[in-house]
């Protein structure tokens, strides 16, 4: 065995600059293979930047787990290769969870609820110490746990005994990052590298053969969890390996649908026995009747939604059996089940939610719709007029309830409904109203918004809580009613709108592989894979597989099966992300950067490397102040350091962006080249020096596209000198683009939409600065 460096990284100033963030996972697999043939002393040194977590794994099944604090790579795989050793009471593990920590920063009381969200879960690590009492969770392990940092603390203030307000007042909190990889070990060799314990799937990833083996995983996952007396798993904990005791019949019946169509699609008899023996099961269970009127009950209720969509796949089981609804084995029960449905609707077109309790009228936004949808596949099989009376009386209804109240949950059970029901009629007035309804829905997709890649496709508005939080089962919701709204959208000629519709699909499906367990990587805590094999997760920081994460996005799937226009495309192109990214117009020429309108280049020879040596002797200040990268979402993969900014406290009701005054700041003190530099250069020019800052953009990172907006931006000049870029800044602003380079001092119009892109594997770092012109300075002055 011998290690092979590559050669573009073997000469003495790249090895300098190697850390165990820049090493890939080719050479950290030869480096492993190295460690475990006791070689690892021979290998170029890579800097850890922190403590190491190590867990031992075998089939999933966690062993043991140790932190180590040698800071070279080498010296710590051949420490954690002799821990490795089976004993008598332990077999070798065959997979180790490895997090190489870093940045470690301090979190106060009133930091804690925002640097620990739940988005962060599985991002960041956690450190809590009071007196002499440590502990440190690795994200995998909050992960493999599905633990929640609230809960993290609660233990631990549980096992000192001590309140919240002690321990913050004397204790620390301190949150961190990690490099997670799952290193193999047999059979054969293997490091890679995670995001959230997962694989991170990109949007060019996806195929039709992707979207046909998603379909399969699914299908099959959801006919394993039905158990020999016919119940289907509803819940189940892949951290624990244990099932729910809960239970949901909506979800229940949906579930059983969605074999049912599964079924009927992949013509498999041995998968309609199984629907069929579910859909038995649970009507054997839950199914009562009270006078001529039939339900389904759990827990004392009797839910509008529950009994509409026990119809519904009685209705279409009979498709799947091929018998007419007179002929079924159900067909006393689905008379029963739709005379309940006609008793709760209510002449004026709505309808009463609940049988029991009496009193309850709530979950409007969802079990109309799914009665409406009953209603609107029965009438489609047989055209009553009456029928199609109560259900335009009810979409009169419930569309001015829906614009007074609007609400997501509500849009694809009734665009579901409505497209039915304008197949059967072709009545415009319903293709208007599925369209408006889904062009509201677009905006509540994440994309460029998201905090990470990994949370890119799903339907969740953070701003409007009130709309619920983030699901798989929403997603796979919304992608149902998306996709008969895509396909009468291409019936009709609607290109436009079949185009964005169509990129919508795409990238909610994206976020559902980001959800599906199919990666043994990914699976690197789970011992029993038979119930989690296929699944889906209900978000990508909790682990928690709902049947009805997989029954929505399973029908999305298979409504998409019938449009081979689509099955067989492919993702279309889409803004780039932080991982890969083009620019979409030339960047201009030396030649043609005088004629641009958003950038002027006003020096090529500046200075730099006094201002660069005050940056290297203070490299530690870059994390004082991280409220720019979590509070500005754009800004969000930069770090700043502040020389000058906006006079606090502000008035009241006054954003920062309209304050006018700024000062120097206490980490100016330690910059007095820099602060020199500015200053002559406002005077030079001859302005008023606003705001300035260090500014750093991350490897592979990424300004998001923005404009700076407000009264302090509206009549100042932005300025850009580079300080470090070692394949030249991209900066985009309106249609036009420029590569920087260090040296260079551009001022740039940043009142047009702008961005900017790091493409090189090392930071770029620019001083950012604003100056008042003098005509500007008359303005504030006459009170203008």
């Amino acid at each position: 065995w011998k290690l092979s460096i590559n050669p573009n990284i073997d000469s003495p100033s790249q090895r300098d600059r190697m850390t165990i963030l820049t090493l890939n996972d080719n050479l950290l697999t030869q480096y492993l293979q190295a460690a475990l043939h006791s070689n690892a002393a021979d290998l170029p040194p890579i800097a850890c930047l922190g403590p190491t977590y190590v867990a031992q794994r075998r089939g999933g099944q966690y062993q043991q787990a140790q932190w180590c604090y040698g800071l070279d790579l080498g010296a710590t795989l051949s420490a954690v290769v002799e821990a490795i050793a089976p004993s008598a009471s332990r077999p070798a593990p065959d997979t180790l969870e490895v997090c190489f920590t870093h940045r470690y920063r301090r979190v106060t009381a009133q930091q804690f609820q925002q640097v620990f969200a739940n988005v962060h879960r599985g991002i960041r690590g956690i450190e809590l110490q009071y007196r002499d009492r440590m502990v440190r969770y690795a994200p995998t392990t909050l992960v493999a746990r599905n633990l929640t940092f609230q809960k993290v603390l609660a233990n631990f203030l549980q096992d000192l005994n001590l309140t919240e307000r002690t321990f913050f007042k004397q204790g620390v909190v301190q949150a961190f990052d990690a490099r997670q990889v799952v290193m193999t070990l047999h059979p054969i060799v293997k490091a890679e590298t995670l995001h959230r314990g997962s694989c991170l799937v990109p949007l060019a990833a996806l195929s039709g053969d992707v979207l046909q083996q998603m379909t399969t995983l699914m299908g099959e996952w959801l006919l394993r969890q039905v158990q020999a007396d016919g119940r289907l798993t509803y819940k189940y904990f892949p951290s624990r390996g244990t099932e729910s005791g809960s239970n949901n019949l909506i979800r229940q019946f949906m579930a059983t649908l969605a074999m049912v169509r599964y079924a009927r699609q992949t013509g498999r008899s041995d998968r309609q026995v199984l629907a069929t023996h579910n859909l038995t099961y649970n009507l054997a269970q839950f199914y009562r009747t009270e006078g001529e009127l039939g339900f389904v009950a759990y827990n004392g209720k009797v839910k509008l939604g529950a009994i509409a969509l026990a119809a519904l796949t009685i209705l279409e089981h009979a498709d799947l059996t091929e018998v007419s609804l007179n002929h079924s084995p159900f067909a006393s029960q689905f008379a029963g089940l739709c005379r309940t449905v006609e008793h709760l609707w209510q002449p004026d077109g709505s309808f009463r939610t609940f049988l029991q309790p009496s009193d309850r009228n709530d979950n409007q936004n969802f079990y109309p719709g799914e009665a409406l949808l009953f209603w609107a596949a029965m009438y489609k099989r047989t055209p009553d007029p009456q029928l199609l009376e109560r259900c335009r009386l009810s979409i009169a209804y419930y569309r001015t309830w829906h614009q007074q109240q609007r609400n997501p949950a509500f849009v694809p059970w009734h665009t579901q409904a409505y497209a039915l029901l304008y197949q059967a009629t072709g009545d415009r007035d319903l293709l208007d109203l599925i369209f408006e309804m889904n062009d509201w829905l677009l905006a509540m997709q994440q994309w460029d918004s998201a905090r990470y890649d990994d949370l890119r496709g799903r339907f969740y508005n953070p701003d409007r809580p009130k709309y619920g939080p983030p699901h798989a089962s929403s997603t796979g919701v919304y992608l149902e009613g998306l996709v008969d709204a895509y396909q009468l959208a291409v019936q009709t000629d609607d290109r436009d709108r079949a185009q964005c519709y169509q990129s919508a699909i795409w990238r909610g499906l994206r976020s559902v592989r980001q959800l599906q367990f199919y990666e043994a990587a990914e699976m690197y805590y789970v011992s029993q894979r038979s119930p989690v094999y296929g699944a889906i997760r209900t978000t990508v920081y909790n682990n928690v597989i709902r049947v009805d994460n997989v029954q929505h996005c399973l029908m999305a799937l298979l409504k998409l099966t019938a449009l081979p226009e689509f099955w067989q495309g492919h993702p279309p192109v889409t803004t780039p992300s932080t991982e890969t990214f083009s620019v979409p117009l030339p960047i201009a020429t030396a030649s043609e950067v005088d004629s641009l309108q958003h950038f002027r280049l006003l020096d090529t020879e500046v200075n730099i490397q006094p201002l660069v040596d005050e940056i290297a002797a203070h490299s530690d200040l870059w994390l004082h102040d991280t409220s720019r990268q979590t509070k500005v979402k754009v800004q969000r993969e930069t770090h700043t350091i502040y020389l000058r900014s906006a006079v606090k406290p502000f008035p009241p009701g006054v954003s920062g962006n309209d304050v006018h005054p700024s000062r120097r700041t206490q980490l100016a003190q330690h910059f007095p080249r820099t602060m020199e530099w500015l200053e002559s250069f406002a005077r030079k020019i001859g302005g008023e020096l606003g705001r300035a800052t260090i500014v750093r953009l991350a490897p592979k990172g990424r300004v998001y596209r923005h404009i700076d907006k407000g009264e302090y931006y509206r009549i100042r000049d932005r300025y850009h000198l580079v300080l470090q870029s070692t394949a030249g800044s991209l900066l985009g602003a309106g249609d036009e683009w420029v590569r920087m380079q260090p040296g260079e001092c551009w001022w740039f119009d940043n009142k047009a939409p702008h961005e900017a892109y790091n493409e090189s594997d090392d930071w770029r770092i620019h001083l950012i600065f604003d100056i008042l012109p003098q005509s500007s300075k008359d303005c504030i002055s006459n009170g203008k």
